[in-house]
């Protein structure tokens, strides 16, 4: 019968195989689907990859004590021959079964966790607990040896999915930090444990030049930089970094992200604010005393796969930003239009209060000229702690410039209205 079965295959037409295989199984399933089971790697080269994920199922139902071993023994095959969607959804329906965990032997499991996606990985062995075991012993002997499984990011971010998964962190974190991609990002994910927030910030201050890579890593990886440009670029912004974290005396672990993301990444460096991101609307500016003086302000032209994007990396000193109000903006607004500017974009994220005098220098006191951070005009008054200055002025034009860009800022509206109103009242 099992050589007649297979002539009878070999014969039928391709879109028909399948139609031929279900028929004969249900002749008689017990003693038929050993037969589909021992010439299982003919019959999926006799198939359309189509019909493979009906003989999986058919296999499934038409179970025997070895069907979940015969899935294991056979999962190479299996992987080599299906559709991503194919394999996928029979790994959920084998782990569905009441013995699954026989399916995730070592070799097995090394070829799962390899194929499938990382979302995949999430929803498979978190629906259930003994899953959820087996996969955290496995995870747990990665992370103590070196492998081509699964990334050592990727084992962090499922561990982290785990109640005890800061023990596991905690014995592994030496392996961790010598063997990571980006120790920053590493900050970023284990920060929450202070015991592990410590030991990383010990690693961080004694690998003080690899962490500032990291930190420039991460910033630049949003603007897809060209790779021949992408090593002189980086030395500049490190040797920017390294220097500012010099002046401020400060450990390189008590470097702060203010914000970050896909137009900027800004960092707060002791006193210092040190900001990367995409080109200006308004580049050259007048020498207003309203406007926080930069230490650094730098445009580049940088190569990227989407062509020539320019880049500003900016440094000034910080300041505080709490208890801004409305009116706050809008007194600054009404002077900057009282000396004929434009500002599009005035909110209260783009205002702060001086804790020191509004200079440009560093602590060393090397004098920044007006030109060499692209300011345009005389020197004017010097702004002292407490005062009001704009920290992003970006969005600020002179009233008479031809291509002002408006945005979608509420207020502008607002307090152009008011101003406009109290400045008839003025004249009338």
């Amino acid at each position: 019968m099992e050589q007649q079965f297979l002539i009878n295959l070999k014969t039928t037409p391709i879109d028909k195989k399948m139609f031929y295989i279900l028929s004969f199984v249900n002749q008689n399933k017990e003693k038929n689907i050993k037969i589909i089971l021992n010439n299982f790697e003919l019959i999926l080269n006799n198939l359309r990859k189509v019909d493979l994920k009906i003989l999986y199922s058919l296999i499934l139902i038409v179970k025997n004590e070895n069907t979940i071993d015969f899935f294991s023994d056979n999962i190479d095959i299996i992987i080599e021959k299906s559709d991503y969607e194919v394999v996928s959804d029979l790994i959920f329906k084998i782990l569905d079964e009441k013995d699954a965990s026989k399916f995730l032997k070592t070799s097995c499991l090394n070829k799962v966790l390899k194929t499938l996606s990382h979302d995949d990985i999430f929803k498979l062995f978190f629906k259930n607990k003994n899953l959820s075991s087996i996969l955290e012993q496995y995870l747990n002997y990665l992370l103590k040896t070196k492998n081509n499984i699964i990334s050592l990011e990727d084992i962090i971010v499922i561990l982290l999915s785990f109640p005890n998964c800061e023990q596991i962190l905690i014995e592994n974190i030496d392996y961790i930090m010598n063997n990571i991609d980006n120790i920053y990002k590493l900050k970023e994910k284990l920060g929450f444990n202070k015991q592990l927030l410590n030991i990383i910030n010990e690693y961080m201050n004694v690998n003080i030049d690899k962490t500032i890579h990291d930190y420039v890593n991460t910033s630049l990886s949003y603007f897809d930089i060209n790779k021949d440009e992408e090593d002189d670029f980086t030395n500049v912004f490190e040797m920017i970094f390294k220097e500012i974290v010099e002046n401020e005396k400060i450990k390189i672990s008590d470097v702060e992200t203010i914000t970050g993301g896909r137009y900027s990444y800004v960092y707060k460096i002791g006193e210092k604010v040190l900001k990367i991101g995409t080109m200006r609307q308004t580049f050259l500016m007048p020498n207003n005393k309203r406007f926080l003086k930069p230490l650094i302000r730098r445009k580049l032209d940088i190569k990227t796969d989407k062509g020539i994007i320019p880049i500003v990396i900016e440094a000034t000193e910080y300041v505080d930003v709490n208890n801004i109000t409305t009116e706050d903006v809008y007194l600054l607004y009404k002077e900057l239009r009282d000396e004929h500017y434009i500002w599009t974009d005035p909110r209260i994220e783009n205002v702060g209060r001086l804790k020191k005098p509004n200079k440009n220098y560093l602590n060393y006191n090397t004098y920044i000229s007006n030109d060499s951070i692209n300011y345009i005009n005389n020197d004017i008054e010097i702004l002292n702690q407490g005062e009001l200055v704009i920290i992003d002025n970006d969005f600020i034009y002179p009233e008479d410039y031809t291509n002002i860009k408006y945005g979608n800022n509420y207020y502008f509206s607002i307090y152009e209205k008011r101003y406009q109103e109290e400045k008839n009242i003025k004249n009338k």
